[in-house]
């Protein structure tokens, strides 16, 4: 008996989404000023395009543009800068350019609200093992 969700409502594999998102926030002015409010460089996991998105959203809340890719080579001050900046622009190439946008906001929301509940509840395990039970401030990060 096959599964009538899993046909219907396929599982997708944020690790490489996290890939389409900084192509197309690096590429997209639409597109990043739309997420820039709830994207969180630590809610991805590869290091590399945490470190890019860092600079790059940092640069776009400073200056209002997207920066091409000499303004980021500019900001980048350590060799780990330059790799995570290398590797980042690689791993574009086998990804397809054109999306759907319906299917990339929808997918890119859902992909924010799974990683900041994610996030949330690792802080949460850290604090209540520290002893800081504070319920309300729980609350608070989940909402």
């Amino acid at each position: 008996m096959t599964n009538q969700t899993s046909k219907t409502n396929p599982k997708i594999d944020w690790d490489f989404f996290e890939n389409i998102i900084a192509f197309n926030a690096l590429k997209d002015e639409t597109y990043l000023s739309s997420i820039i409010d709830i994207a969180e460089p630590q809610y991805f996991k590869n290091g590399d395009i945490k470190i890019v998105f860092e600079i790059l959203t940092s640069f776009f809340l400073k200056r209002n543009t997207i920066p091409n890719t000499s303004e980021i080579k500019s900001y980048l001050s350590s060799d780990r800068e330059k790799l995570a900046l290398k590797n980042t622009l690689i791993s574009f190439k086998n990804l397809d350019k054109r999306y759907n946008t319906e299917e990339l906001y929808s997918n890119t929301e859902q992909f924010f609200k799974e990683r900041a509940v994610y996030t949330a509840l690792l802080e949460t395990v850290d604090e209540f093992s520290g002893g800081n039970n504070d319920t309300g401030e729980t609350y608070g990060r989940f909402e």
